[in-house]
Parts: structure tokens; sequence; C-alpha cells
């Protein structure tokens, strides 16, 4: 998964490769917060990109999270480093 940002961005673009066709969810959460803030369901295996709009959100700290599964197994991966929201 490669995450592209930028300073005075206006989105958080995710790409990445979902390995099966079940797909993958990309879920963007604010720290200390459980439930997910925006959610984005691929129902298809190969190449995505999706993009998560800052219009409406707050300052903070913001995590993207990628969930799948197939079978028995469910793979996640997320972001080493929160990102920085600032208004």
């Amino acid at each position: 998964m490669l995450i592209l940002t930028q300073k005075k961005a206006t989105t958080i673009d995710v790409i990445g490769k979902s390995p099966n066709s079940v797909g993958v969810a990309v879920e963007l959460h604010k720290k200390g917060d459980p439930k997910f803030y925006r959610r984005i369901d691929i129902n298809r295996a190969g190449n995505y990109k999706v993009s998560f709009s800052l219009r409406g959100l707050k300052s903070g700290l913001y995590d993207v999270k990628v969930i799948g599964g197939w079978a028995h197994m469910v793979y996640r991966a997320e972001l080493q480093h929160y990102l920085k929201v600032i208004r």
C-alpha cells in the first residue's frame, strides 16, 4: 500500500492491489476512535486507487487501514505513522 500526501493537500489518496475477487475495505480512522470516519469498499481484484476528501475533516491525527480476507484468513494493513490534518 502506498499513501500519497503533501502539504496543502485536499485528499488522502490510497493506492493498492486487492489480491482476490472479494476485495478490500479502505477505512479512515481518527486517532483514539475505534470507529471508522469514512470507508470505501473495493469489490474486485486488482489495482485500486481511492481518495478521502479532507473537506469536513477536523484537525487531528488520522490513520488509514486496509482490511480484506479470503476464506478463514483475514489480513490488515495500516500506516506506521499517523497523518496530521491541520486547519
